[in-house]
């Protein structure tokens, strides 16, 4: 009889650097030859998530899970005229490579959780990707999910992840309707308004 995923035994993965990760992932048969191309991250990316405490990794039967928790925001402003727009993540440009990864992604504004309140963990994400400050009352928290699927990132890894979703509505003030473009070490993340 097969073991389904409830029954297996979950073993966290202690890494501390970067050369236990690739020797835990070359034991579980991971082609990391498929990291770092299309819209695969890269061993660096996965090394840097762990030590900032962004996500943790866990024996699972003989597949290694992802664990992580996250803030995702529905981004909304309406114009002066009554136009309904919303932020929506129109790519990310890798500036190792160059590598684009376009996404069209309506939840625009999502960060990993490393550990502080809902709230507060908002806000970062909010400063962080758009570079806007906002306030309580700005924000609506929607439904948490579970969702466990093959990531798309770490090709041969299975994420597990934890999403509390919110609706965050700005104001004219922090209204750019250029969009926003968020500038990291490792990527360039553009985020444009569709209309509803």
């Amino acid at each position: 009889m097969k073991e389904n995923n409830f029954e297996k035994k979950i073993v966290p993965i202690e890494i501390s650097t970067k050369e236990e990760l690739r020797a835990v992932l070359e034991q579980a048969g991971i082609d990391l030859l498929l990291w770092e191309k299309d819209s695969a991250k890269g061993l660096d990316d996965l090394f840097k998530e762990i030590e900032d405490k962004e996500c943790s990794l866990m024996w699972r039967g003989n597949e290694i899970v992802r664990m992580l928790r996250s803030i995702r925001s529905h981004v909304f402003f309406t114009t002066a005229d009554g136009v309904q727009l919303e932020l929506v993540e129109q790519y990310q440009l890798f500036t190792k490579d160059r590598r684009i990864r376009e996404r069209f992604h309506p939840a625009a504004v999502g960060e990993k959780m490393k550990g502080d309140t809902l709230e507060a963990e908002l806000k970062r994400a909010m400063y962080e990707e758009l570079a806007v400050t906002i306030d309580d009352a700005q924000a609506t928290a929607l439904e948490t999910v579970d969702i466990e699927s093959p990531s798309k990132s770490y090709p041969g890894i299975i994420t597990k992840k934890e999403i509390a979703q919110y609706e965050v509505t700005l104001s004219p003030e922090q209204y750019n309707e250029n969009g926003y473009v968020e500038k990291q070490d490792n990527k360039v993340t553009v985020f444009k308004w569709a209309r509803l």
